[in-house]
């Protein structure tokens, strides 16, 4: 069985203590850090809903299933999507190996929205047409499914992705990251009162956010055993520092039906 959130990158950054990371480490998304190397996180993806039209992010859980958000995918449930892994930078094809493999769509049942607002259950799988090859694509990896209670308030977590770089900006061609921290419910509830945030993660940082296109990509908690976890996945934020970010909790909307992690799914 292929290990799942390990990242590969040699850098400083993935060779710090497991469970240690700092703000220090990686600085922004909006105002984002390029990632170092595609293989520091491995099981990062993006969607399009065509060819040639980027739509989310997302992280591949095992060979054949892809993690995003459900407003990344409704009501478009019908249509193929097209799952980019193993890219860095997708202004150029010669960086990394990348593969693109087609996908169908399955958006949880109970997901509800207001608005343009995801409220709950804002959680999508992919289903690959083709499973991924992990022996002749080494450099993809799945990322872990959380095992247990954490993050809480006050644990550092990253996230990364190719969103905008600020407020009405441009998407990033690069891979970005950042840490943010989980906080209070209430950092959120001022600019998403409708959600509901027993099934959310709220985080914010002085110095970064998610934006637009980063939705559906990971929010990533490093465990004492130095591997990555799928926490949550970006829901909603307004693109400013130092206001919170929802985040759809994993580790119980992946044990409830239909958006149950498939058997093959990994999880330390």
């Amino acid at each position: 069985m292929t290990n799942c959130g390990v990242s590969q990158d040699l850098g400083k950054r993935s060779v710090d203590p497991p469970g240690n990371t700092t703000e220090l480490d990686v600085d922004r998304i909006v105002g984002g850090n390029t990632v170092p190397s595609q293989t520091k996180y491995p099981w990062m993806v993006y969607l399009r809903s065509s060819p040639n039209q980027f739509t989310c992010g997302g992280s591949l859980i095992n060979d054949r299933y892809v993690l995003t958000a459900s407003h990344c995918i409704y009501p478009d449930v019908s249509i193929t999507y097209y799952v980019t892994l193993g890219d860095l930078d997708f202004s150029t094809p010669y960086e990394t190996q990348a593969i693109r493999i087609p996908a169908t769509a399955l958006v949880h049942y109970h997901y509800r929205f207001k608005g343009n607002l995801p409220t709950d259950n804002d959680i999508a799988l992919l289903r690959l047409l083709t499973p991924v090859n992990f022996a002749a694509y080494p450099h993809i990896r799945p990322i872990c499914l959380p095992s247990g209670d954490r993050p809480v308030i006050g644990d550092t977590v990253v996230i990364a992705g190719w969103g905008r770089v600020k407020e009405k900006g441009q998407t990033s061609a690069k891979m970005l990251e950042a840490t943010t921290q989980v906080v209070s419910s209430l950092y959120c509830r001022k600019n998403a009162p409708a959600v509901n945030y027993s099934n959310f993660f709220c985080a914010r940082s002085s110095r970064s956010n998610i934006c637009n296109g980063d939705s559906g990509g990971p929010l990533m908690y490093r465990n004492v055993r130095g591997y990555y976890q799928n926490v949550g996945i970006s829901s909603s934020s307004n693109c400013r520092k130092s206001e919170g970010s929802a985040y759809a909790k994993t580790a119980s909307r992946c044990k409830a039906r239909p958006v149950n992690a498939p058997r093959e799914s990994l999880s330390r």
